[in-house]
């Protein structure tokens, strides 16, 4: 019997393949990066991120505590810290709109095999709608890799069985969260999953140490802002968002989102899960890419508040999606 697609190297052809889609993701993200100063939300962030390095000409102006979680903006201190100024902030979101790229590769690999990882590198590499996040100091792109981390884990765990990448999969949402925390509602992603997809077997036990795991991963952000004596600032935050007008119309994301993913490769991943349905193909890997894109989207729809960059953690399901899609054509197409 072959060894699972997950523990065989890949062959020198597919390593060079995979280097240049990855030198091509980070050309794409760093061409003329810093030409234009920040926008409003990457001044916030990088100040904040100013204010944790205790940097003395930005820290009286950024109040550390804020509205989101502090996973990203703690890393765009380091570079106040060293003293390497603004231009560091923009180049440690490449550095994760690169490293989402890879494990995208990893997951379309492990899915449907190495061609479909290839394809759905690929895609994400030079999807614009991952490219124009990915160039800005925003926390999107870092919720993305941890959202595509946790995915990769659960589809580990779908596939081996092994609750040990469950487990992972739970401090790799804590991360997530600690990016950004809309991040939770994958877990009701995760939840449909596994109601949908009744061949993997899941024990309430393992999911409940998963939640631990996460909320162990989780717990230091709020103990800061406890610690802090900065518990106001989250409820604020909370309630501005819930009351707020809305900003959008609720045909913003299906007019606007598809076309920054580019509108054939949404097309050709919806026409996917069509054709694995009718062809009898129709596996829990369906159900897992599925519900990973149809839980946010949905809740993102229905919520008043709309925002451009809200749905990118669904981008990499999406390619995966594409490319399984294509890899059911003729090999010579």
């Amino acid at each position: 019997t072959r060894a699972p697609i997950w523990r065989r190297r890949p062959g020198a052809t597919a390593s060079a393949l995979l280097g240049a889609i990855a030198v091509v993701a980070l050309l794409v993200r760093i061409w003329h990066v810093n030409d234009l100063g920040y926008n409003s939300d990457e001044a916030v962030y990088a100040g904040q991120g100013a204010s944790i390095a205790h940097d003395p000409d930005l820290a009286p102006y950024f109040p550390v505590f804020r509205a989101h979680p502090l996973l990203f903006q703690s890393i765009v201190s380091i570079g106040y810290q060293a003293g390497w100024g603004d231009w560091y902030g923009r180049y440690a979101s490449v550095a994760f709109g690169v490293l989402t790229v890879l494990l995208v590769y990893a997951l379309g690999s492990l899915l449907y095999g190495r061609r479909a990882g290839l394809i759905a590198a690929g895609i994400m590499a030079i999807m614009p709608y991952h490219v124009v996040v990915t160039r800005q100091v925003l926390l999107d792109g870092p919720q993305t890799f941890f959202t595509t981390l946790t995915l990769y884990l659960i589809a580990r765990y779908a596939a081996s069985g092994r609750r040990s990448w469950l487990y992972a999969a739970g401090a790799g949402m804590g991360l997530a969260v600690l990016a950004k925390e809309p991040t939770i509602l994958f877990v009701g992603a995760i939840y449909a999953f596994f109601a949908l997809a009744p061949q993997v077997k899941v024990r309430f036990r393992d999911l409940v140490v998963a939640g631990a795991v996460m909320a162990l991963t989780i717990v230091p952000y709020p103990l800061s802002i406890v610690f802090s004596h900065r518990t106001s600032t989250g409820g604020n935050f909370l309630a501005w968002q819930l009351f707020r007008r809305p900003n959008h119309s609720f045909l913003f994301y299906p007019t606007v989102v598809p076309v920054a993913m580019g509108l054939l490769v949404v097309a050709v991943a919806a026409a996917a899960l069509v054709l694995r349905w009718r062809r009898g193909l129709w596996t829990w890997r369906e159900p897992l890419l599925a519900s990973w894109i149809a839980v946010p989207a949905v809740f993102f729809e229905l919520w008043p508040v709309k925002g451009f960059q809200y749905l990118l953690p669904t981008a990499p399901a999406v390619a995966v999606l594409c490319a399984g899609g294509l890899v059911l054509a003729p090999r010579r197409l």
